[in-house]
């Protein structure tokens, strides 16, 4: 399954997963597009369009920018929303978009609505995971906030805005799957589903933990592994298997979810084929 929302070993002290692991995987399951979404940047960029121009696959190229009320203000707290680039204008506002966040950092890169919609040309926007802005505000402000954050961010993309739906094995998770399928019910939102994937095979669950618990800090020993089931690079099967498990029905029946798994290919269709190292300049060294 191609995964729209996936993060490598450029995703600091998050994700596992190697560039070109993912093409090699892609190939083998007969997928024609590997996608990157690393944390607040960019830089396994290059190295994502060696290896599918190696493999003749198509790249796409994403980040998962943190969202903030307002980037001037020294203030914590942020929301997660994915974004891809269809064409070579929404690749260069990728990079300024990162560019903008690693100015404003405050404990994490972070951007504010007002910059999506300055360089929101020539991108892709999915709502992310739990810690996306839409999910966030229907946990704190209930539906008519799910519906505020969903508007404004549609009047930034449009019809290139998709409510994002993973099978994350938390009660939260299925509750919020399904405010997404009412909301595509009721107003025909378009809806994807991704794995968000953070770490290669299942094996490598354990290493992940590990792996993470550098990030902590205090030394209290208060921290418990933020990552309920399986996020490794899944299968068609293995992602239909979990989301049943996780809803308790086969949700291969529901329309809503048919349409939302066959989603990802539908948006590798429409996003351009080019190469992001055109109009590179590199500086010259005199002797």
């Amino acid at each position: 399954m191609l995964h729209l929302n996936l993060h490598t070993d450029r995703s600091q002290n998050v994700g596992l997963i190697k560039p070109k692991q993912l093409v090699d995987w892609s190939v083998k399951q007969g997928i024609s597009a590997a996608c990157i979404t690393d944390h607040d940047n960019m830089s396994a960029a290059i190295e994502l369009y060696t290896a599918c121009n190696k493999a003749k696959i198509k790249p796409i190229y994403g980040m998962e920018v943190s969202v903030c009320a307002d980037k001037t203000r020294r203030e914590r707290g942020s929301s997660n929303l994915v974004l891809l680039a269809k064409n070579r204008e929404g690749f260069r506002n990728l990079i300024t978009l990162a560019t903008v966040g690693s100015m404003y950092f405050y404990y994490r890169p972070r951007i504010d609505i007002t910059d999506l919609a300055k360089y929101g040309d020539g991108l892709i926007a999915l709502t992310s995971c739990l810690y996306g802005l839409t999910a966030k505000a229907f946990f704190t402000g209930g539906q008519e906030a799910f519906q505020r954050s969903y508007d404004e961010l549609h009047a930034v993309f449009g019809k290139d805005l998709y409510l994002e739906m993973q099978p994350a094995a938390k009660d939260t998770q299925r509750v919020y799957n399904t405010i997404c399928i009412d909301h595509s019910r009721k107003h025909g939102t378009q809806l994807v589903v991704t794995g968000d994937p953070h770490y290669f095979a299942a094996d490598d669950r354990e290493f992940h933990e590990m792996f993470m618990r550098l990030k902590v800090v205090d030394n209290d020993g208060k921290w418990e592994y933020p990552f309920a089931g399986d996020y490794h690079l899944r299968t068609w099967h293995e992602m239909e298997y979990q989301f049943a498990d996780l809803h308790g029905y086969d949700v291969s029946m529901v329309p809503e979810f048919k349409q939302a798994f066959e989603m990802p290919e539908s948006i590798a269709a429409g996003i351009d084929h080019y190469d992001v190292r055109e109009g590179v300049r590199l500086p010259t060294y005199f002797v």
